[in-house]
């Protein structure tokens, strides 16, 4: 869907899942710590935040200021409930929210409250109605940004025309989806055909969202909470307040099992969800009713109302089926012969196969070893020397026997992770040395080392990144990038170089939830900062996610480097052969198809989508085309699993549905193709 909620109502029960059925898991825990988390206990919150954080603030006029406006961005980051005018009548509050909080006063985030209902209703009504009949689908008008952050309507009517071009994208996108499940082209005939269903489809699940919207925000506890993220968020984008529920979301990301069904899901062009793979053993493997192809129409957790899957996009269906908050749960079911089954099934802990590392060979101009490492993960709860970085050592191992040329660490979409495991991951490709500096408060530099000599792999190197590569990801980066050891390949990184420290939050403060606190600068051993800048590649690809321009600096609040004082020691290793290569691999993409069309979906995102129906029919074929060159790529990579991997498949069928459809990615991937073709030129340069 292309409407927007407000940003804190999708943090607490609608991200990555935003339905109606998430409200009572919600209200669970506002309900348990009514008592605690009242906001005349806002004073102790700062000050605790203080004792840690890297920049401390003090209460007065600047900071008042950067609450205000804050929490009113955090109930409303899109720009749909409040107004310029709504500003000015909170003005008020804008220099003296500091007295507010000195005096244990709630007066500003209850008068906000009450105006949020207010402007929910008036919206929804004003969606309502634009959605009970035809909406002018020839006239032009600018549609809701994509990239750029929205700003306020001046007023009342100026929302409204903000409001109808949400709420027509929305219908566009849902009849395009009608349209792809009935395998019909998206057409003036085809869309106008399925309007009316598209109108129904979008109001019944706004409808459903203001009333959610409306539950939660008639819970003070709600808005002392969501008062508490925008202060955490004045001191930099990755302070915050996490609920129970939440930080335990975030301990189990690091985590190597988690729990699940045991299902995993597949979508197609239309957004259907059927089952890719059953984990072995587990809930839904054992219950002997599901197999891979089946559809899941929908999800109901016990006691709760059925979230419809036909609503959802893949995001939030994701979202429903592996939200923490849900532990029992009925499915809907339609089987490959047509008929329907409902189970219920009960989550277990499991292999987390989103922290899986596999290693494969590629074969085309040289013969390379590829790992893709989609986070930092650690182990929390056995051995404390098991990881990532020990888990890559093994698939370096096996490569190794596989004799390659060179090796490809994928740190695409990575957003960090432990800290430890990044420093033994460097340790394998650096003899021992400085990786980089920490900087924490009121303490003196530490140098962040490998502590065990020799390196594992000593080839050719390539690490892939994005600008979705975060923190860890972009120290390793940097680290190899300022030894010479590596080639950073892709698009400059997310940009962020601070530390965070999660801890729970005081009892006299709150009897539930966590801190996570901005504690500590982490700087290259050049002394430089990656903090707002990020990773600049050796070889630039363009990728979608340039689209997006979400990094750190373009967080208002986000922190600035600031400098260190350590100086350390390191030898670099020889030059590495970055222009030369840089120059082929531009005239190579100049000429790829592919590669064309992303540098043109990229413009094309940067832009809002057209509303008038020509053109946006003419916009959506053009974004259909350009996915389709890229995904029609005629070169194709071989790819096998390691020949221990392959004995580990003949009695493993699980893991080798998850190695055959990582092969079939990875075979067409147009970056892994690129990527052997420099490194290709690289290992011919050295001989």
């Amino acid at each position: 869907m292309f409407f927007n909620l407000s940003k804190p109502l999708k943090e607490m029960f609608c991200q990555p899942r935003k339905h109606l059925t998430q409200i009572a898991l919600v209200l669970v825990f506002l309900f348990e710590s009514a008592a605690a988390q009242e906001c005349g206990k806002t004073r102790d919150l700062i000050d605790y935040i203080n004792k840690f954080h890297l920049e401390p603030r003090e209460l007065n006029d600047d900071f008042s200021a950067r609450i205000f406006g804050s929490f009113l961005n955090h109930l409303d980051p899109q720009k749909i409930y409040f107004t310029r005018e709504d500003s000015v009548s909170l003005s008020r509050f804008a220099l003296s929210l500091d007295d507010m909080i000195l005096r244990n006063s709630c007066e500003f985030p209850e008068e906000v409250a009450i105006l949020l209902r207010r402007r929910i209703e008036r919206t929804h009504r004003l969606m309502d109605s634009l959605l009970r009949s035809p909406m002018n689908y020839s006239r032009k008008q600018p549609g809701p940004p994509i990239r750029q952050i929205p700003s306020l309507a001046a007023n009342s009517s100026a929302l409204r025309e903000v409001i109808s071009g949400q709420v027509k994208l929305a219908v566009y996108n849902r009849a395009s989806r009608i349209c792809a499940v009935n395998n019909e082209a998206l057409t003036v005939e085809s869309f106008l055909k399925n309007e009316s269903a598209a109108r129904e489809k979008v109001r019944r699940r706004l409808e459903e969202t203001r009333i959610s919207q409306l539950e939660a925000i008639n819970d003070k506890p709600y808005i002392t909470a969501q008062f508490w993220k925008s202060i955490c968020s004045t001191y930099d984008p990755h302070t915050t307040f996490l609920s129970s529920s939440e930080g335990e979301a975030f301990q189990s990301a690091l985590r190597m099992t988690k729990k699940s069904f045991g299902i995993e899901l597949t979508f197609n062009r239309a957004g259907v969800p059927s089952i890719s793979r059953l984990h072995p053993g587990g809930p839904a493997w054992r219950s002997n009713l599901l197999k891979v192809g089946d559809v899941l129409m929908g999800l109901k957790p016990d006691d709760y109302p059925e979230v419809d899957f036909a609503d959802l996009d893949e995001h939030e269906i994701l979202g429903a089926l592996y939200d923490p908050a849900v532990s029992r749960a009925q499915f809907r079911i339609k089987k490959a012969e047509g008929r329907d089954v409902v189970i219920v099934l009960v989550k277990e802990e499991l292999e987390n196969t989103e922290n899986l590392i596999s290693s494969f060979v590629l074969t085309g101009p040289v013969k390379a070893g590829y790992i893709e490492l989609p986070g930092f993960y650690t182990s929390l709860e056995s051995d404390p020397s098991k990881g990532c970085g020990e888990d890559v050592a093994h698939e370096i191992i096996k490569l190794k026997r596989e004799g390659i040329q060179a090796l490809i660490l994928d740190l695409r979409n990575n957003g960090g992770g432990s800290l430890k495991e990044v420093l033994d991951l460097a340790g394998i490709f650096v003899d021992y040395g400085p990786l980089g500096i920490l900087d924490r408060k009121a303490e003196a530099p530490l140098t962040l080392r490998d502590q065990n000599r020799g390196v594992l792999y000593d080839g050719p190197l390539v690490i892939l990144v994005n600008q979705l590569s975060a923190s860890a990801s972009e120290f390793i980066s940097a680290a190899l990038q300022d030894y010479r050891r590596a080639l950073i390949v892709g698009t400059t990184t997310y940009g962020k170089a601070t530390g965070q420290q999660v801890m729970d939050v005081p009892a006299y403060i709150s009897s539930g939830g966590q801190l996570k606190i901005t504690t500590s600068r982490i700087y290259r051993i050049t002394r430089g900062s990656l903090q707002r800048t990020g990773v600049t590649p050796d070889i630039h690809l363009p990728d979608i996610s340039e689209a997006l321009d979400r990094t750190e600096a373009s967080n208002p609040h986000a922190l600035f480097p600031g400098s260190t004082s350590k100086k350390v020691y390191f030898t670099p290793g020889p030059e590495l052969p970055g222009e030369q290569l840089r120059q082929a691999s531009r005239k190579r993409i100049a000429q790829s198809a592919p590669f064309r069309s992303i540098d043109s979906l990229i413009t094309l995102l940067n832009e809002p989508p057209p509303l008038q129906l020509n053109a946006y029919l003419n916009y959506h074929r053009t974004l259909s085309r350009h996915f389709e060159i890229i995904q029609a790529n005629p070169v194709k990579i071989g790819v096998q699993p390691t020949a221990i991997d392959r004995q580990v498949h003949a009695v493993d069928r699980y893991h080798q549905q998850i190695s055959d459809q990582a092969m079939d990615e990875i075979a067409r991937s147009i970056y892994l193709h690129e990527t052997l073709q420099i490194l290709d030129q690289w290992i011919n340069q050295k001989r």
